[in-house]
This record gives C-alpha cells, sequence and structure tokens, in this order.
C-alpha cells in the first residue's frame, strides 16, 4: 500500500513533464474538449424535415408526373417543390436562395428508369446543407417507380396484355412487400445523370462508412496516450529511473508512476468526453475506464520501444489505423465478418463492442492490458540487465 501511495504521489509530479508543463496539459485538455464539443453537435446534427426544391420537367408524361407526387411527401419529410418552365428560370432561383436544389426531370423518363439508366439531374445550391438528403430521397423514390414500371412491362410481356388499375396495384403490393424484406436482394440504379452507370447493392461499401461520437473520442484518448506515453522512453525517464533505482522498489516505483500518470489522463479525457452528451452510464464508464487501462499499458509498451522521446511521430498513425480497424469511423457488421473480427483484435473495437452491449469485453481489455504490462515490465528488465552489462 505504502509503495502503491508514494507511486501515486510520483504519478502527480511526472504529468507535467509528461505532458510538456502545466500549459501544455490545460491546452490538451482544453483542445480534447473543444474538439468533443464540435464533433458531438456535427454528429447529432437533424436531417432537414422540409425541403424547396425547384424543378423542370421535360418529360411530360404521366411517369413523370407520379414521380413528382411520390417526392413531395417521402419518408416522412415535406418537400415543396417549384415548377418552372426553363432551367435557367431554376438556376436563377438557386442563385438567389428561393431554393435549395434544382431538380431537372430529363425526356425518356420512363424508358431510363425501365433500363436503369440516367433520368434526373439534380443540382444544389451553394453550400445547402440537404444535398445529400436530397438526392438520397429523390432517387429512392425514383428507384421505387422504375421497379414498378419493370413489373407491369414484365406482365405485359408474359400476358400479352396491358395490367388493369387492380392488378398494377396488386404489382405494386407485391413489390414493395418484396423490397421490405429482411434480405431481399434490391438493386439500387443509377437514376442521376453524370452518374456511374455500374450498379451496386444497398449495402455498399460507402454505405458503411459513417462516424459515431464513441468512436471519435477512443481515437483521441488513444492518439493523446500514445503521444504521451513516447515519455517513457525518453531520456528524462531514464534518467529518473536511474535515480530511483537505489530505493526499495524504486524502480517499481518509477514504472507504476508512469502508468498511474496515464491512466489519470486517460480518465479525464473521458470524463471531458461524457460532459457533451450530458452524463454517462455505469457500462460506460466502465468500459471506457478499461479501455483506458488499455490504451494506457499499450502507450507505455511502445513508448519502451522506441528508446526515444520521438515516439510521438508515429503515434498519430497507429492511433489512426487502429482506429480505422476498430470500426471507430466504420460500421463494421456492414462490411462483413472478416472485418467485424479484425476490429476484435484492437482496443477501440473491444471498446466499441462493450458499449453495443458486449460486455464480456470489458474483461478482454483488462486483460489485454496486463499482456501489454508484463511485456513492458520484461523489456524494462532486460533493458537494465543491459546496462549492467555494459
Amino acid at each position: 500500500m505504502k509503495t502503491l501511495l508514494k507511486s501515486f504521489l510520483l504519478a502527480l509530479k511526472k504529468l507535467p513533464a509528461m505532458a510538456g508543463g502545466y500549459a501544455s496539459l490545460l491546452l490538451m485538455l482544453s483542445c480534447s474538449l473543444l474538439m468533443f464539443f464540435t464533433a458531438h453537435r456535427a454528429l447529432n446534427a437533424k436531417i432537414p424535415v422540409s425541403l424547396r426544391i425547384a424543378y423542370v420537367n421535360l418529360d411530360k408524361t404521366e411517369a413523370s408526373a407520379e414521380l413528382i407526387s411520390s417526392i413531395k411527401n417521402a419518408n416522412g419529410t415535406a418537400v415543396e417543390l417549384i415548377e418552372l418552365e426553363q432551367t435557367e428560370t431554376a438556376s436563377r432561383a438557386l442563385d438567389s436562395g428561393e431554393a435549395e436544389g434544382m431538380l431537372v426531370i430529363l425526356s425518356g423518363l420512363e424508358e431510363n428508369l425501365k433500363s436503369g439508366g440516367a433520368a434526373l439531374d439534380y443540382i444544389p445550391a451553394r453550400g445547402a446543407s440537404s444535398a445529400q438528403a436530397a438526392r438520397e430521397l429523390i432517387a429512392g423514390e425514383a428507384v421505387t417507380l422504375g421497379s414498378r414500371l419493370r413489373a407491369e412491362a414484365y406482365f405485359e410481356k408474359l400476358t400479352g396484355r396491358a395490367p388493369t388499375a387492380e392488378e398494377k396495384h396488386a404489382l405494386n403490393e407485391a413489390y414493395t412487400s418484396e423490397r421490405e424484406r429482411e434480405g431481399s436482394a434490391v438493386v439500387r440504379q443509377t437514376v442521376f445523370s453524370g452518374a456511374s452507370s455500374e450498379k451496386t447493392t444497398e449495402s455498399d461499401l460507402l454505405g458503411a462508412f459513417y462516424a459515431r461520437y464513441s468512436g471519435f473520442a477512443a481515437f483521441v484518448m488513444m492518439l493523446v496516450l500514445l503521444m504521451i506515453g513516447a515519455f517513457s522512453g525518453s531520456k528524462d525517464e531514464k534518467n529518473c529511473l536511474e535515480r530511483i533505482g537505489s530505493y526499495s522498489r524504486g524502480r517499481s516505483m518509477g514504472f507504476f508512476s508512469s502508468l498511474i500518470a496515464l491512466m489519470l489522463i486517460g480518465i479525464v479525457i473521458l470524463a471531458l468526453s461524457f460532459i457533451p452528451s450530458r452524463g454517462a452510464s455505469l457500462i460506460q464508464f466502465a468500459a471506457g475506464a478499461a479501455y483506458a487501462f488499455c490504451a494506457s499499458s499499450l502507450a507505455l509498451l511502445l513508448g519502451g520501444l522506441s528508446g526515444s522521446a520521438r515516439a510521438e511521430l508515429a503515434s498519430p498513425l497507429v492511433a489512426f489505423l487502429t482506429a480505422l480497424a476498430g470500426g471507430c469511423f466504420t460500421d463494421t457488421a456492414a462490411l462483413g465478418s472478416g472485418f467485424k473480427t479484425l476490429a476484435r483484435f484492437t482496443p477501440q473495437g473491444q471498446y466499441l463492442a462493450a458499449l453495443n452491449g458486449e460486455t464480456v469485453f470489458i474483461a478482454v481489455l483488462i486483460g489485454a492490458g496486463l499482456i501489454m504490462l508484463l511485456l513492458s515490465r520484461l523489456l524494462a528488465a532486460a533493458a537494465k540487465r543491459a546496462v549492467q552489462a555494459r
């Protein structure tokens, strides 16, 4: 107990040295808090509930009228469509701020939708935040209409006659039911001109790339701890260990004081990450503390291997690669079982899995941290023997 207390007191003295001074330590924590507030606000920004779009209908058919009608109140989003006769007029509406985007329905809409060709053109206003939401909404309605039109064409080809209104309704209901089934093969087709004509499934890789606040917080904590942990391989740390090595259990105190200092910084960053979200559950705190311990152990191990204080140069790369593999910026479930398994071998992936309800990974994080601590101790012992042999 006495050794632990001495290690804790030594850790408090090491903190400013590891961070480059009290001013640097305060600046680092302040910047971390600012980043957490910025990320939380950005990642929780609300999708626009209404859109104001100017459109030019060059098709003038029943299909284009049906598409316009379906877009107006699609997916619970109120869309105000302003019909204009010429694209030049619609462009002026964009420039003046009267509309957030311009939709051009190209001629031959029905045939283009049936064949999977380019049938629409959407131009967002400069700086419009709704551009992606508008494209997805319009494309979704166009794909739905195209699938129904193809179903009618197949019906006519098989029966030799056009379907009646009742049969059209039945075909539409059958398609909608099939589309909503889990695992059904629905193909997303190109509907905007200028886009690639290559067809992809709805679970493509771009749809899996996204950011999550907990992943961002895990990335920041790992980056900070790895950079500060580089101190354990510096000349200052080695000199400190030499000075206290003559005391009973002096080297152990020096080693564990570095771990405690890193853990203190990790816990403070964890607490700062909970401020924008206004608190955390017991599971979230337990998973975060286990992750801080694992990341601190990794920082000590990499710092000890570096042999100099320049290990911080590799820290951003290590932090980013492990965050990317761990699923901080990706949905691992959407990328397949192989990527999900890979994520479980990183501290970030284990932390996010624990937050998702797999609490067994809290123990895994602690176990991984203990293994890295053991490796660090063995590395330190080997370095000590090498010095004594000289």
